[in-house]
């Protein structure tokens, strides 16, 4: 991790900074929600620009934005520093961006599935370490999980239709609100992800893939406990075997 981003203390924090943390958790939840934090914090921080950002596959998405009149961007996630950890500021910038800009890349989640990217200029005395103690305690706010619009039972058939024979994999994670994103970016070449339930997903791929390096994949990648692998011919086969899996 880098300098910048060393953990620092809620105390550090200004009476302004600790108002503005409680003022942003008890926003209502709701379509404007984001934008209504972003707004808030710009009260406190001093930047041009933020856009919010959810990571779908390859691609990083904007969801919502202030101070710019740039909107629907889509940036590779490869433009990123894989290597760095918790905040940095850019060494290049987006294209659709001003190239005089100066940008700072902050995770919304351990993942970075979502992001923040905050817009300054030479002449603003931007803290991004004040910065990123908010958002650590506000990220609930921008962590947006999309929903699946139909039934698991529905999505499993349409995909597993013409897969042929596959294996399916049930992980338990630690992190539920970050670790769903993260595993259908993950698999996303290889098979998908679903949300059985709090807490519980399920991967399924072709059976030819080896199931037992994929498994240790995926619990050394995400912290995540397999209890329970089966192979299926059909979407009906896997859903009798996934049962107590899908019950509240």
């Amino acid at each position: 991790m880098g300098l910048l981003s060393r953990a620092s203390s809620f105390e550090d924090l200004d009476e302004m900074g600790k108002a503005l943390v409680d003022r942003i958790l008890r926003l209502p939840k709701g379509p404007g929600s984001v934008l209504t934090a972003l707004n808030l914090l710009k009260t406190y921080s001093t930047f041009s620009a933020c856009i919010h950002l959810l990571r779908t596959g390859g691609l990083y998405r904007s969801h919502a934005s202030i101070g710019t009149t740039v909107h629907n961007i889509s940036i590779p996630a490869s433009f990123f520093s894989s290597d760095q950890e918790g905040f940095y500021k850019l060494s290049s910038i987006p294209p659709q961006l001003s190239q005089t800009a100066h940008v700072w890349f902050f995770p919304v989640d351990d993942y970075a599935n979502t992001i923040l990217l905050i817009i300054t200029d030479s002449l603003m005395s931007f803290d991004p370490l004040s910065f990123n103690m908010i958002l650590k305690r506000i990220n609930s706010v921008f962590a947006i999980e999309t929903d699946d619009s139909e039934s698991f039972e529905i999505n499993l058939t349409r995909f597993a239709r013409g897969l042929g024979p596959f294996n399916g994999l049930v992980l338990e994670g630690d992190k539920p609100d970050s670790l769903y994103p993260a595993l259908k970016n993950s698999v996303s070449t290889i098979g998908t992800a679903f949300k059985l339930k709090p807490g519980i997903f399920l991967i399924i791929f072709p059976k030819p893939l080896n199931s037992d390096f994929i498994t240790h994949r995926l619990s050394r990648s995400f912290n995540s406990r397999i209890i329970f692998s089966f192979e299926s011919d059909t979407a009906r086969d896997a859903i009798q075997k996934l049962k107590p899996y899908l019950e509240s």
